[in-house]
């Protein structure tokens, strides 16, 4: 009898053991450990740069900017498309840009947005369903911290680089059509190139044209002026000095600063129909193939070159004001900080951006941002506050027509 109770004493035991064993297998009515293999497997056909970074990484990266800056270098961020942003549907509608949230392993919440991205080699999406939640997708452009939110700059400047979204092409954007010169300055790309290439071949490189118009416009189609126009921002060229058609064009992006000053049609209509050879980035630009981030230049022949920098002195802001623009001319001013004068409406925020309203006697001035030293950045540690008089150095720039200072540095702030 001691044997029996033993016995069954044993049995009882090891089953305790199987019931509280985690590998042992589910019985009826017990359910399984659910696991999502999304997050194992790589769809076949997704094309992922050696150098592509996860959502992880690009989030330490946007970590570290300030608030509205953005990289200034471009990056592929690998992900799962995790969920599509609120306004991913109409942005694909009205503009051809989508937006979602991407992760690297599902049930993660720190994510990173895709925003208002284009599909593959830059072209505008057709349908909102090329983009869907379990996506595998690669996102390549530069990115930036929007008010604590990590993304990628938004209106097409980014795109899709591959994706396992059959109905998106399955990891495209890695074809790339032959061309005869490759870009070098002894064989510059020619605006044809540059079409029939269609955004494929990432890098910067030597593109020749003539300059015969400019875009006044949200897109190439319906903002094409093949004039002098009164668009700063940009020039579109040709092949051909008397091209007139859109399908021989390309739109080009001029940076702020002397190779905008030196080639925009605005400052310089007998610009038009002269030769131009561009350094740059091809990249989508107003919906089409284009270039942008021009960093070197030449106009007919001759380089188009930084100016030495001029320092004009201490300056009233109402001489400031009635001064021409410029990238290399220095101004010093002295007034007040305040946040009144430029109308109903504006919002400024001294502690978040630098961006505030500078007064004296003569006249007032929008402060377009404010550094610590010449070339910097925005810091919150400065000091400023409203009613302050300092003394700082910028250009005279503008925005939409309104005066501003630009490239602003603080010099002094008075003692009271």
């Amino acid at each position: 009898m001691k044997k029996l109770m033993i016995a069954l004493l044993s049995v009882a035991m090891l089953g305790m053991v199987a019931c509280n064993d985690k590998n042992a297998p589910s019985g009826p009515g017990q359910e399984e450990e659910k696991k999502d293999t999304t997050t194992v497997t790589i769809p076949e056909g997704v094309d992922i740069p050696a150098e592509a970074i996860t959502v992880a990484q690009a989030r330490e990266i946007c970590a570290k900017l300030e608030s509205g800056a953005t990289t200034g270098t471009k990056y592929y961020v690998k992900g799962w498309v995790k969920k599509l942003h609120s306004k991913h549907e109409s942005g694909v509608t009205d503009y051809g840009n989508g937006s979602f949230y991407m992760v690297d392993k599902t049930g993660d919440t720190d994510d990173f947005l895709a925003y208002q991205v284009y599909g593959l080699n830059g072209q505008k999406l057709t349908s909102a369903d090329q983009v869907a939640v379990g996506d595998y997708v690669v996102v390549y452009g530069e990115l930036t911290n929007y008010n604590g939110t990590y993304e990628t700059v938004g209106k097409g400047a980014a795109y899709i680089y591959s994706s396992s979204n059959e109905k998106l092409g399955n990891g495209g954007g890695t074809v790339t059509p032959e061309v005869d010169n490759d870009g070098s300055l002894e064989k510059p790309f020619s605006v044809a190139d540059v079409r029939k290439l269609n955004n494929a071949k990432s890098g910067t490189f030597w593109v020749a044209g003539y300059i015969v118009g400019a875009v006044d416009g949200k897109s190439l189609a319906d903002g094409a002026k093949f004039e002098a126009a009164a668009v700063e921002t940009n020039i579109m060229i040709a092949d051909d000095a008397d091209a007139s058609s859109v399908d021989n064009v390309i739109p080009v992006q001029l940076p702020q600063g002397f190779i905008r000053e030196a080639l925009n049609l605005s400052a310089n209509p007998d610009n038009l129909k002269k030769k131009v050879l561009l350094y740059g980035s091809l990249e989508a630009y107003f919906g089409a193939a284009g270039i942008k981030s021009v960093t070197a230049a030449y106009l007919d022949g001759e380089e188009v070159v930084e100016p030495a920098d001029e320092e004009m002195g201490s300056t009233t802001i109402a001489d400031f004001l009635a001064a021409e623009k410029s990238s290399y001319v220095w101004y010093e001013l002295t007034g007040v900080i305040t946040d009144e004068g430029l109308g109903e409406g504006q919002k400024f925020d001294l502690t978040k951006y630098g961006d505030f309203m500078l007064e004296d006697e003569t006249g007032a001035v929008y402060v377009y941002g404010i550094a610590a030293e010449k070339g910097g950045n925005f810091s919150k540690d400065m000091g400023l506050e409203k009613g302050m008089t300092i003394t700082l150095k910028g250009l005279r720039s503008e925005f939409k027509g309104v005066a501003q200072v630009g490239s602003a540095y603080l010099v002094s702030i008075a003692e009271e």
